[in-house]
């Protein structure tokens, strides 16, 4: 992974819009984004914003805290 990606469950909102350029968006309603998610952490949770270093942050708001802070 070079870049960093969002799991999400299908859902999406303007904001997410606003950074789809660069932050690759992953739906976990198809099955091989689901399974990526899981085998890179071992969970299926979501939203989670997963990093090219390998870590990952599950939490809503500190996801949207970092997008703002990055990509705004």
């Amino acid at each position: 992974m070079t870049r960093t990606s969002l799991f999400l469950s299908g859902q999406k909102n303007r904001n997410i819009y606003m950074i789809n350029q660069t932050v690759e968006l992953r739906n976990v309603n198809e099955a091989h984004y689901k399974k990526e998610l899981v085998q890179g952490g071992g969970q299926s949770m979501v939203p989670c914003l997963k990093h090219p270093d390998g870590t990952s942050q599950h939490d809503s708001s500190d996801i949207a805290d970092f997008i703002r802070k990055h990509y705004a």
